[in-house]
């Protein structure tokens, strides 16, 4: 019986070993995008490198916001992947700005308890911190001046798998910028490996679209080989002199004044034939009650290109990525959830972060539908 234990924990402990990620995996995760609610907030390019105390990390640039918070997050992962995040001062502008649990937000720094964390999961190559907000105090942390966020904040942090290549339209002016003579094509930019695809349930989601951290849900519609994304979906919150939601919307193929506005029209774009190019063209994301170009809004697009990588499955339910949903597809599954060979993300068919029965479900669901 002593041999059994000590051969049982010898195992769990093998596993245990397995599940901490590497330096390595950490290091390419860095991708992050906030949630608001529903809303998406914007996200920025972080970097995630550990300490000398096992099982603990800082992420540089975890606010996005280099002014007020330029202070990296420290963050514990434990073997299962559990994240913790303790509340932290991440900046000073004349108050300080703590991370904190939502939970906590009604609390001075000096009522903090052990319980007081942000949690999270690593999980299937994607970070997810959940329900977190940042407290504003006086410099001396004995005064509550507010939150930053009326709702709690969840972040995403990924590595990228997908590149965007983009035209823009820029502005021309006179040698005195005095006078608008109109807009003309710049080339297409060089190619960014710096956003994140997901494609499950007949939807591409796509986060940092645009390079300017937008993130957009497209719907994918196979019998004209399109996608399309709601044209009232909000793509971007934005806080300063220019508050507001923030949406994909369609432009005019020719820009004739300094302030075109959107058409109205619904954004389509093209799937090329392999299924992992998409190709969008005359869009701007542009704020939702106005919907006009300006200097705010940003230069307007007339080619976004989003390329998936290889290794990226082009079909809803297509698990082994191979072109095609069928039985092989519910049996890749199937043995990941038999833990005969690893678990991917192209097998979260259902998009919630698990590899799980549901995903099973939803493959078979989608070969009865064919």
């Amino acid at each position: 019986m002593k041999k059994i234990l000590l051969t049982t924990c010898a195992l769990l402990s093998a596993m245990a070993a397995l599940c901490v990620p590497t330096a390595t995996e950490l290091a390419n995760m860095t991708l992050k995008m906030n949630r608001l609610g529903y809303y998406n907030t914007g996200g920025s390019i972080v970097s995630i490198t550990p300490t000398d105390t096992e099982g603990e990390y800082t992420v540089t640039n975890f606010s996005g916001d280099a002014y007020y918070m330029p202070l990296p997050a420290v963050m514990r992962i434990d073997a299962d992947g559990n994240i913790t995040i303790a509340p932290q001062v991440l900046g000073n502008s004349g108050s300080l700005y703590w991370i904190i649990p939502d939970a906590a937000k009604g609390k001075l720094p000096a009522q903090f308890t052990d319980t007081d964390v942000i949690t999270g999961k690593l999980a299937n190559g994607k970070i997810t911190i959940n329900a977190y907000n940042v407290l504003i105090t006086s410099a001396d942390s004995t005064q509550r001046q507010g939150v930053r966020h009326n709702q709690a904040l969840t972040s995403v942090i990924v590595a990228p798998n997908a590149t965007i290549t983009r035209g823009r339209w820029e502005p021309n002016y006179d040698d005195n910028y005095d006078r608008f003579l109109g807009w003309v094509k710049s080339g297409l930019e060089e190619p960014a490996h710096v956003a994140y695809a997901e494609v499950s349930n007949g939807q591409l989601t796509v986060m940092n679209f645009d390079k300017l951290y937008a993130c957009g849900v497209f719907d994918l519609i196979s019998y004209n080989n399109t996608f399309a994304i709601d044209p009232e979906q909000v793509v971007y919150r934005y806080w300063g002199s220019s508050n507001g939601d923030y949406v994909l919307a369609k432009i005019p193929e020719q820009l004739r004044t300094e302030e075109d506005a959107a058409t109205g029209e619904t954004v389509i774009g093209t799937i090329s034939d392999d299924g992992r190019t998409f190709t969008l063209t005359d869009i701007a994301v542009l704020k939702a009650t106005t919907q006009y170009i300006d200097y705010i809004n940003g230069r307007p697009i007339y080619q976004l290109i989003i390329t998936l990588d290889n290794d990226e499955p082009a079909t809803p339910g297509d698990a082994n990525g191979d072109g095609n949903v069928d039985i092989d597809d519910v049996n890749q599954v199937i043995n990941m959830l038999l833990e005969q060979i690893e678990k991917t993300p192209s097998a979260d068919v259902t998009g919630d972060g698990l590899v799980d029965i549901a995903d099973v479900n939803a493959i078979i669901n989608i070969i009865l539908a064919q």
